[in-house]
């Protein structure tokens, strides 16, 4: 992306203009974008809060390094409530992944 901002500019500096729109979006305008995504790809209400309750789950589970009381504490829930979430959509953490070697 940049070699081709790069390429399009007409100046030696980049500016403000030059950059592509969603970057310029806000955060809540890139969330609401992604909102819009599942719920086109969802089947139902049901599987649009599946969707995003996996996500985030996953996102907190990465940002705490495995960490399940860690993760627990971002997401603001007992650490109960996230192991049985975590078994229930089987959301796999990075150290319980196979790796396999070339």
């Amino acid at each position: 992306m940049v070699e081709r901002i790069v390429t399009l500019t007409r100046s030696n500096d980049i500016r403000l203009e030059d950059l592509p729109d969603f970057l310029m979006a806000s955060p809540e305008k890139l969330c609401d974008r992604h909102l819009i995504d599942i719920m086109e790809e969802a089947a139902s209400f049901e599987d649009m809060i599946k969707d995003m309750e996996i996500r985030l789950l996953t996102l907190a589970l990465e940002k705490a390094s495995g960490n399940k009381s860690e993760a627990a504490r971002i997401l603001k829930m007992k650490r109960e409530t996230l192991r049985d979430k975590v078994e229930k959509y089987r959301i796999f953490e990075p150290s319980q992944t196979i790796k396999i070697k070339p």
